[in-house]
């Protein structure tokens, strides 16, 4: 049974990059629409990603006592050699990684940005998901659990992370340039205002930081065509399950697709919208709120 929190786990073992970018495609596109009613409607056009472009497998978990982490990991063809980075959600500073796999064994060293090596993980890709989330089903690459410890310290702290997208990116190209932006840090910058913005109920932060007209669910699906309206329904709208939800996202490694980026498991899309122009008079090109699915 695959677990519905992430669109990542609708990826099984034994799948090709095609199908396993095809059914990541699929889920984004259901969280996109929003509801599996406009995900069976339609079926997506995109094309399959170029032979140069890079997988990335984005993670997400925690470490020690609960502290949430983001981990991004590039696999060799051989699949033995592993580069990356990872983070704490508190934070959003990304880490860099270098390691090796053998077979299901992973390890993993961690480096400051003088590169000096800081800490290690060592883990293992389990055959069954310690947490039951995939029932009975063998596994590939979609959890990674074991312990991480800084450098000189005896001390072991356990972590685990599951696999939530897959992204692809050409070398040196932006994470977020399937999506039409430029600017991977404005884009993350963007999402944590927004989520906090949630957070605080900053009712007049929110509602300036989407593309209008919005259509939402709110006791069937209505267009929003101003500020005001949301403002007048925003209780409606940012309910306690949606709050708590947005609550829960990492706003950094986020999945992209040529209609947007997502925060969370679909519940905001941000897309690029021209607000203003620039020096030279054309465009320029800001995120917004593209979709908000409750």
């Amino acid at each position: 049974m695959t677990p519905p929190e992430s669109i990542g786990r609708v990826l099984g073992t034994g799948l090709n990059r095609r199908s396993a970018w095809l059914l990541v495609l699929v889920s984004g596109l259901a969280g996109l629409l929003g509801g599996t009613g406009a995900a069976q409607q339609q079926t997506p056009t995109a094309s399959p990603p170029s032979a140069s472009a890079h997988e990335l497998y984005e993670y997400v978990g925690t470490l020690g006592d609960n502290l949430r982490i983001g981990m991004s990991l590039r696999f060799s063809k051989d699949r033995r050699q592993i580069s990356g980075t990872y983070l704490y959600a508190k934070y959003g500073r990304d880490i860099r990684l270098e390691g090796e796999a053998d077979g299901r064994t992973v390890k993993l060293r961690e480096f400051d940005e003088a590169g000096r090596q800081t800490a290690a993980f060592s883990g293992q890709f389990p055959e069954q998901d310690p947490r039951g989330r995939y029932g009975t089903s063998k596994l590939d690459r979609e959890v990674l659990t074991g312990t991480w410890s800084k450098a000189g310290d005896p001390a072991e702290h356990s972590f685990q992370v599951s696999l939530t997208h897959i992204s692809f990116a050409k070398p040196n190209e932006p994470r977020y340039a399937v999506a039409g932006f430029t600017n991977d840090a404005a884009v993350e910058a963007f999402a944590q205002k927004f989520r906090a913005a949630v957070l605080k109920r900053e009712v007049d932060v929110v509602a300036g930081m989407l593309a209008y007209p919005m259509h939402i669910n709110v006791g069937g699906r209505k267009r929003f065509a101003t500020s005001a309206a949301v403002k007048q329904s925003y209780d409606l709208i940012f309910d306690p399950e949606l709050v708590k939800r947005i609550e829960a996202t990492i706003p950094f490694h986020m999945f992209a697709r040529d209609q947007g980026v997502m925060l969370g498991n679909g519940e905001v899309w941000i897309a690029p919208y021209p607000l203003k122009s620039g020096p030279d008079g054309k465009p320029v090109l800001v995120p917004r709120v593209s979709a908000i699915n409750r």
